[in-house]
């Protein structure tokens, strides 16, 4: 009797855990497609391990910049150094003057591991 009362508050919390995840997802305008990998991402961690960690905007920012980018940047250029491929250049200059380029890399054998980069627009000055 114990084992089925039990399954049932794991069902009710499997199911409120669903339900955190819709509503996340709907509040921060978050395209449904990516609760797969969401979800994905979060059976990864341990319950314990997310009541420990704390990220605000801030700190995921600054992770992002300075962490997870410059390794992406490494490995994007390892790929180039090997393989051909193409680079678009877009130069705009928005209504305050300040002009922006934009770069993508397209690879001429399509990796299924690296999608098309995308990088934000870098502005720069006149002298460059």
């Amino acid at each position: 009797m114990r084992q089925v009362a039990q399954q049932t508050s794991q069902e009710v919390a499997r199911k409120r855990a669903k339900i955190v995840i819709a509503l996340f997802m709907a509040e921060h305008n978050m395209p449904f497609n990516s609760a797969d990998h969401l979800v994905i991402a979060l059976q990864k961690l341990s319950l314990q391990l997310l009541k420990a960690s704390l990220l605000n905007r801030t700190k995921c920012t600054k992770m992002l910049t300075n962490v997870v980018s410059k390794d992406v940047n490494e490995t994007l250029i390892k790929i180039l150094q090997a393989q051909e491929f193409t680079l678009l250049l877009h130069e705009s200059t928005d209504r305050s003057a300040d002009k922006h380029l934009s770069l993508v890399v397209r690879l001429a054998a399509p990796s299924p591991t690296l999608p098309t980069q995308h990088p934000q627009a870098h502005p720069f000055s006149q002298g460059m």
